[in-house]
């Protein structure tokens, strides 16, 4: 039975993302930072490790409108309760403003989104309301949030803002690919399930660009078979012997 290129990619190609040295330290992180909120942390592959992710760099940029908020209440607290809320939310939104130019965040909707754990409403509390975290009904979410975290709320926009570790190489949310250089693997996620990889020389992760990587991930999706192993052929991203099967593939 004649393979097809995914297949002889994978033979030749494939490497766990596991193995390697910066997954492993960086799931140590992971887990720690989960277990310390009470989040699971459940890695059932490398597409679900992504979407961790995502929620992890979420916790990271929470934590920091956290920190800003506390110590700019600690700052203001012998004057605090002489203020009105208007004079507190606009001191606190002051400091807040400033830190957020750092974080990681996407446009959505007219809004700035910098926890995709999060709807719009939990965003724009930390983002323009954080003051009201002194109240109980706010202040819980500061240890415990597992109960309103969501997932693919925002669609391929995480990919694309760089949520993760991959690159957005195309697509839109019911079909996108992805790429991740540390295994020099493009992943092809269909309505938020990863059904596709093709595998690339890991030692060669940096012989190619973004446009020779679009064009195959485009070739693959359209089902161009012929086209993608010709594109890949004519790359640098495989072994002269594994060029030669991509050819035999392309006629």
């Amino acid at each position: 039975m004649k393979k097809n290129v995914e297949e002889v990619l994978h033979k030749k190609y494939h490497k766990k993302l596991e193995k390697l040295n910066a997954y492993k330290e960086k799931l140590k992180r992971m887990q720690m930072t989960f277990r310390e909120y009470g989040v699971g942390c459940v890695i059932k592959d490398e597409w679900s490790y992504y979407q961790i992710e995502i929620i992890y760099e979420s916790i990271l940029n929470k934590k920091k409108f956290e920190d800003t908020y506390l110590t700019t209440y600690v700052s203001m607290h012998d004057f605090w309760h002489d203020l009105d809320y208007q004079e507190r939310k606009h001191q606190m939104n002051v400091d807040i403003d400033l830190m957020r130019r750092e974080l990681k965040s996407f446009p959505y909707e007219n809004e700035d989104i910098y926890m995709p754990m999060f709807d719009q409403r939990m965003n724009r509390l930390y983002v323009q309301e954080i003051v009201l975290m002194e109240l109980k009904q706010y202040h819980r979410y500061i240890k415990k949030f597992d109960d309103v975290i969501q997932k693919n709320m925002y669609g391929i926009l995480p990919y694309v803002y760089n949520f993760t570790s991959c690159l957005f190489i195309c697509g839109d949310d019911s079909y996108f690919c992805i790429y991740n250089p540390d295994v020099n693997r493009l992943y092809f996620i269909e309505n938020f399930n990863c059904t596709h990889t093709l595998n690339f020389d890991p030692s060669k992760n940096h012989a190619t660009t973004f446009e020779e990587l679009k064009a195959i991930a485009d070739a693959y999706m359209h089902k161009e078979d012929q086209l993608c192993a010709k594109l890949i052929a004519g790359s640098r991203l495989v072994s002269d012997r594994t060029k030669k099967k991509m050819k035999r593939l392309a006629r």
